[in-house]
């Protein structure tokens, strides 16, 4: 009898010890594409071509970003609330042009996403710093509702963001372009915020009896809370360099 009690006391740890992780990470991705790890290495080097025709099975994925594998080894806080935060992936790209000439366009994509213990929906305003009079700029959404990524991932927590860049003049010379997160509309604000107290069984999480910074009240405060993106600027999130010959 002894026996038999200490195993089912041992299975009881270990199920208590599984129910922590769970509730410490977001739920990590199966079924990876067979050329997943390939695809990933030449991101990561900046050397894969056609970024913009990738595959949703791919930059919809955790594993896709760089910082993932970091985080994932970390255990969640409970008493710090992940309120704002976003990034791209690549966070830069670079074009060598010859002879560009008026009416020549250039496109390109990133994947916007939601920062990694992010337990709010953030609305953002997409936005371009760039030379007004020679290009023209196109970003397709221009407007994005972040999901959290704490304690899962839900749809919507990345986004495939493309941006064309249309020449007004014959150009030369290296120029930049910085995307910036800003605070939607009043209107979209509205729309976002409305979106977010009607939704309904999204997950969160309960405390539990191995975190004692984990208080049920607070809990409730968190659940279904809006903000306007863009209070926070990132010093870097994505830039374009255009070297024309």
């Amino acid at each position: 009898m002894k026996m038999k009690s200490k195993a089912a006391i041992m299975l009881i740890v270990l199920i208590a010890i599984a129910s922590i992780f769970s509730l410490a990470l977001p739920r990590k991705s199966n079924d990876l594409p067979d050329d997943f790890i390939q695809v990933k290495r030449d991101m990561d080097k900046g050397i894969l071509y056609g970024v913009c025709d990738l595959k949703e099975d791919y930059w919809n994925r955790p594993e896709f970003y760089p910082t993932w594998e970091k985080y994932r080894s970390q255990t969640h806080d409970f008493s710090r609330w992940g309120v704002t935060g976003f990034g791209a992936f690549p966070s830069l790209i670079s074009y060598n042009v010859k002879d560009m000439k008026a009416g020549d366009r250039l496109e390109t994509c990133t994947y916007v996403r939601s920062g990694w213990n992010i337990e709010t929906f953030q609305g953002l305003h997409l936005n371009m710093d760039h030379d007004q009079s020679k290009f023209d700029v196109n970003i397709i959404p221009g407007d994005l509702l972040l999901s959290p990524t704490y304690p899962e991932l839900i749809e919507g927590w990345t986004n495939k963001v493309k941006i064309t860049i249309v020449a007004k003049e014959d150009i030369k010379g290296t120029y930049n372009f910085r995307l910036r997160g800003e605070s939607p509309s009043p209107e979209k604000t509205k729309e976002y915020y409305n979106r977010v107290m009607n939704m309904k069984d999204y997950p969160f999480y309960e405390c539990g009896w191995f975190d004692s910074k984990c208080n049920e009240d607070i809990v409730e405060l968190r659940k279904k809370t809006y903000y306007n993106g863009g209070t926070f600027q990132a010093d870097k999130f994505f830039d374009i360099e255009v070297i024309a010959h």
